[in-house]
C-alpha cells in the first residue's frame, strides 16, 4: 500500500492515540476518527488484538502494571545482585 507522507503521518498519529487510549470508550472514539486507505488494513490485522497493544485495555492482572520490558529488566537486575 502506497501512502503519501501526509496520509502516513496522520495514520501514525491516530494509531498512537489509539494505543494510548485509557479505556474502551476512548479507543472506540479514536477508531471513529480513523479514515483513509489504512482503515481496512487496520481492521483486518490490528483491531482484533487491541487488548494486547492498547494501554487502557490491557488487564492489570496480566501486565502487573508493568510492560514486558520492565519485568525483563527487573529480572536481569535481580540476577546481577
Amino acid at each position: 500500500m502506497s501512502l503519501s507522507k501526509a496520509n502516513r503521518t496522520t495514520a501514525l498519529e491516530l494509531i498512537q492515540k489509539m494505543a494510548y487510549s485509557k479505556d474502551e470508550e476512548t479507543y472506540e472514539q479514536n477508531i471513529t476518527t480513523f479514515s483513509g486507505p489504512v482503515v481496512q488494513y487496520f481492521k483486518d490485522n490490528w483491531h482484533a488484538l487491541c487488548s494486547e497493544w492498547v494501554i487502557g485495555l490491557q488487564h492489570q492482572s496480566e501486565t502487573l502494571l508493568n510492560s514486558i520490558n520492565n519485568r525483563l529488566s527487573s529480572r536481569k537486575m535481580k540476577k546481577l545482585k
